[in-house]
């Protein structure tokens, strides 16, 4: 016999507690359902993005690939290049070593220029004191020297020595010695000529 007098009460107690029991097994149930279904959502999307990753990770690594394959190629390039620079370099500093050697050269050359201008500029007012035949030796020596330390093809473009710049500009008086000889002497030419013509057309 029920431990509820009353049989309504004991009817409405069993149903209740079976409907409480039903109420949370359904809900566990229930549980249960929506747990394994967020998991495998929860599953299926992390797979997505794993997939995702890993596909941008191959690509990476592709592209780490080929840049280190272009990077093996370029350095062989770049040392060929890196050298040619260190070339370059050399052949810049000693063209500019040698320029400073030239400048100083030239600076020295034209200083004993200058020196050589000094004591000439009196030499030449004794020169043009001599007579025509010593003036014209000095005149061929001169022309004689001139070629030596420079070349015949200078020496007629600058037509040396009547009229050199350097000779202008720092010693006219060794201009106007050497063409006053030159002029004499092609004078004392025409002069020769004239005379060893003469007899022969009378």
């Amino acid at each position: 016999m029920s431990r509820f007098e009353n049989s309504y009460l004991a009817e409405s107690v069993g149903y209740n507690n079976g409907h409480a029991n039903g109420m949370a097994d359904g809900v566990t149930v229930g549980r249960e359902h929506g747990y394994t279904q967020g998991w495998n959502e929860a599953t299926i999307h992390a797979n997505g993005v794993i997939d995702e990753r890993n596909q941008l990770i191959d690509r990476l690594y592709g592209a780490n690939e080929r840049l280190g394959a272009e990077n093996r190629r370029l350095i062989p390039e770049n040392e060929m290049l890196r050298e040619e620079n260190e070339q370059l370099k050399q052949q810049l500093q000693l063209q500019q070593e040698q320029v400073q050697a030239l400048r100083a050269e030239c600076e020295a050359m034209f200083k004993a220029f200058l020196g050589v201008v000094a004591i000439a500029h009196p030499a030449m007012k004794v020169v043009a004191k001599l007579p025509l035949s010593e003036r014209a030796e000095v005149f061929d020596q001169f022309c004689d020297q001139a070629i030596q330390l420079q070349s015949r093809e200078y020496v007629a473009q600058n037509k040396y020595p009547s009229s050199q710049p350097l000779i202008l500009k720092y010693l006219p008086i060794a201009n106007q010695v050497f063409n006053q000889t030159h002029k004499q002497l092609q004078q004392q030419e025409a002069e020769s000529k004239s005379a060893a013509k003469g007899p022969t057309d009378n």
